[in-house]
């Protein structure tokens, strides 16, 4: 059960991020990416911080200390990645906007392959290419159902999504060194809160942000507070236990279960979901479990052996 939970902890939050494309895409009527964001990670914080204190885990030391890179990284987890991929759905579609999120393992490949100067398995690198290709499919880019301005919006998103990748990155380092999951989260929240809030006053003074009005916040409560716990800090935490105990690669690979979730939820709202769509998720989950089955192969072999043998 301990070997199963991290995996289960990491396929619940890529499951319950698919949700958030749809319940975010009708939150956008009423908040434009700026302010669902700010209000967004203003009640996953107020939670985080509750929990901190009365589990007796907020350690003001460790924050004052570090201030700067929990600073760094909830800029690029809740700042970047997060309004720059409810700008490109504000454009685009909620399963675009959960397959961008499936691109992020090749990406992460080649941004570890950079930042390391050690090359990747090339088994990954191609499984990791044919997953991309069953994005592609998802998307209808090689069955001539894209069209100019959802490919723009998916651009802005896949841009955000690098700065999704480089947070993960930093958890795992953090979460090595004794900082929990539970205290990185709420750090670099907290620390990127201001920013967030200045990000979105400054986007209201270029004229680039509408500041909302109080009915309007009042309106789309009930899905904030959805996106906020069920579609945000559950997850979230869910997913920073699963990468601290299988590592970086393992989360951005699990990311692939986005657009699979995103697309069942729409034919449970009656859209139509074409062939297309069908056979590129096939190819997406099929790439995820032989990456997995890779990693994994020696682990795979001794249970073999032992169940079986």
């Amino acid at each position: 059960m301990q070997k199963i939970l991290p995996y289960t902890l990491l396929a619940f939050a890529t499951i319950a991020w698919g949700t958030l494309f749809h319940v975010g895409k009708d939150a956008l009527i009423y908040l434009d990416p700026y302010w669902f964001t700010t209000v967004r990670y203003f009640l996953v914080g107020s939670f985080i911080v509750v929990i901190l204190l009365v589990s007796k885990k907020f350690d003001l030391k460790k924050l004052q200390e570090n201030w700067w890179q929990f600073l760094q990284y909830g800029v690029l987890g809740y700042v970047i990645f997060a309004i720059l991929v409810f700008i490109g759905l504000q454009i685009s579609t909620p399963s675009h906007g959960a397959v961008i999120m499936a691109t992020m393992p090749i990406t992460s490949l080649f941004i570890k392959w950079y930042l390391t100067k050690q090359q990747p398995n090339y088994w990954l690198l191609i499984l990791s290419i044919i997953g991309l290709i069953g994005v592609g499919f998802v998307t209808g880019i090689f069955t001539q159902n894209a069209k100019i301005v959802t490919l723009k919006g998916d651009l802005i998103a896949y841009i955000g999504s690098i700065a999704w990748i480089l947070y993960s990155m930093g958890q795992q380092k953090f979460t090595a060194n004794n900082v929990s999951v539970l205290q990185f989260t709420g750090y670099t929240v907290i620390m990127s809160l201001p920013v967030l809030i200045s990000v979105s006053i400054l986007a209201v003074m270029l004229g680039i942000s509408n500041l909302p009005a109080i009915s309007s916040v009042f309106t789309v409560t009930p899905a904030m507070l959805y996106v906020a716990i069920v579609a945000t800090l559950l997850p979230t935490l869910a997913y920073n236990s699963g990468i601290k105990s299988l590592g970086a690669i393992y989360g951005i690979l699990f990311i692939n279960l986005v657009p699979i979730s995103a697309l069942v939820i729409s034919s449970f709202k009656g859209d139509s979901i074409e062939s297309h769509e069908i056979f590129g998720t096939f190819i997406v989950i099929s790439s995820l479990l032989c990456q997995i089955f890779i990693m994994n192969k020696n682990q795979i072999n001794k249970f073999i052996k032992l169940r079986f043998v």
